[in-house]
Formats: structure tokens, sequence, C-alpha cells
């Protein structure tokens, strides 16, 4: 997994919104099949997003896995 700010591409085929930090983080655990590995980076809109690539059989999926970046005290320790 890297941090970067690359443009990463126009089509998803899974989209997975986590609501807690943790599901993120369970989310960017996922290594059987991939092909390219997990990229985080922030969005425009302060969503945190990781893309990562996988290929299932004899096909490749664009993964996305996302989490809304807050900035509540109480949600500090989640993120």
């Amino acid at each position: 997994m890297k941090n970067s700010s690359s443009k990463v591409s126009d089509s998803v085929d899974v989209l997975l919104i986590c609501a807690l930090k943790d599901e993120y983080d369970e989310v960017l655990k996922v290594t059987d099949g991939i092909v390219k590995v997990w990229d985080e980076h922030p969005d425009a809109n302060g969503w945190i997003v990781a893309d990562a690539t996988f290929k299932v059989l004899s096909q490749t999926f664009q993964f996305w896995g996302i989490i809304r970046s807050f900035s509540l005290p109480d949600y500090e320790d989640q993120l």
C-alpha cells in the first residue's frame, strides 16, 4: 500500500463504502488475487480513497474502498 495522489482509473467495478475506519482497514488487508496494490489517497471532497486491481479467474476488476474523513473529537481515535 502506498500513499499518493496519482490519477486512478476512470472506471470502478466494485465500490466499497466503509462507515468505520476499522472496516476500511480490513478492506485494505485483502490481497488475494491482487495485481495492483492498494493506492491510498484523499480525493477533492475529503474522502479517503484506496484503489486496487484484482484478477478473478480470467478477468480483472478495479476495486475502490472509501471512508469519509471526520474531524469530530469523538472519532479521532478511529481515523
